[in-house]
């Protein structure tokens, strides 16, 4: 209110729920994006053809 200073906040058309939707929704993207990026750095497992004839084959 302009005289007292007081602050209300409208959530006008549902935009708090349509912000914290796309939060959630950039944090989901982007865990899932660290997830693909340590598999990538996961160490892979040896083939066959290296453990039978040596790591020059």
């Amino acid at each position: 209110c302009l005289s007292t200073g007081e602050q209300r906040v409208v959530d006008a058309a549902g935009r708090v729920d349509r912000f914290m939707r796309r939060l959630r929704t950039g944090q989901e993207h982007q865990a899932a994006a660290d997830r693909r990026r340590a598999d990538r750095r996961a160490p892979k497992q040896p083939s066959l053809i290296n453990g039978i004839y040596g790591e020059d084959a």
